[in-house]
């Protein structure tokens, strides 16, 4: 149960990354995915831009609390530890601003500049790759958690997809075979990221335990 929790926590960290729904791309491989099919990357997002193209971008986040400035704080501080590795800074053009219900993915996007706004999928899947990898070091996986329901629930264009679902993974299961079996698929960014923390605080949630990646 306790190995189950800890991928389950992995696969939660994965479903936390959010992007709004865009256009459909036509698949291709990956190296960090065992060959599998990938959608196709888009055209890299310039520094302080999002991927994120929706109509969406337009409509308010919603919630039940603003976010004081404190909390605006606390968000930034928590994207820049967490893609520190990437190279991601951001920085806030009004930190003297709170954030409302009434903000829209677009009006975070004029307020906040990212250095870097790289996509998250390969990322990610190492991620999960190393966690399930901590997870064997006790045991077989009897079950793994439904990755796609996580990312279903939270409307995510990110899903993890696996090649044996309701198969358990052996303790003695390779990463290049875990990367035989598992992929992530979708084009999220860092900054899509960014829109999910923000929404979360925006909901009451910021007292719930959110997985660093």
């Amino acid at each position: 149960m306790k190995k189950l929790r800890f991928l389950g926590f992995a696969i939660v960290a994965i479903a936390l990354i959010v992007s709004c729904p865009g256009t459909s791309a036509t698949p291709k491989a990956s190296a960090n995915t065992g060959g599998k099919v990938q959608p196709a990357p888009q055209p890299a997002p310039a520094p302080g831009e999002s991927g994120n193209t929706s109509p969406d971008g337009n409509t308010p986040l919603g919630g039940t609390n603003d976010l004081s400035t404190e909390d605006v704080k606390k968000v930034v501080d928590k994207i820049n530890q967490m893609f520190e590795g990437l190279g991601v800074e951001v920085t806030d053009s009004s930190p003297d601003a709170p954030i409302t219900k009434e903000t829209t993915p677009n009006q975070l996007k004029e307020r906040f500049k990212f250095t870097k706004n790289p996509a998250l999928a390969d990322f990610l899947f190492d991620k999960f790759i190393k966690a399930a990898l901590e997870a064997l070091k006790t045991g077989d996986i009897l079950a793994v958690p439904d990755g796609a329901k996580a990312f279903e629930k939270l409307g995510l264009d990110l899903k993890l997809v696996d090649s044996k679902p309701g198969q358990p993974i052996k303790k003695d299961t390779t990463s290049e075979q875990l990367k035989a079996r598992f992929t992530v698929e979708g084009d999220a960014t860092a900054f899509d990221y960014f829109v999910a923390y923000v929404r979360m605080y925006l909901k009451g949630q910021d007292s719930e335990p959110t997985p660093s990646l």
